[in-house]
């Protein structure tokens, strides 16, 4: 499958081919960083988005 990815500063779009597994990944892998922002923040918890503040890579 296709994904176009846009560049927020100059608007510029870019498309790269993935698979369904890479597509999974790569949904975990920007949501971890959504809430790795999030939690960053004055009112977060300060814990990594990735590793749940484990300092591990994986932490299941």
């Amino acid at each position: 499958m296709a994904v176009t990815v846009t560049d927020p500063a100059t608007g510029e779009q870019h498309q790269a081919l993935v698979q369904p597994g890479q597509l999974g990944w790569l949904t975990t892998l920007v949501m971890g960083e959504m809430a790795t922002c999030r939690n960053g923040h004055a009112d977060g918890n300060g814990q990594c988005g990735h590793c749940a503040g484990t300092g591990r890579a994986h932490h299941g």
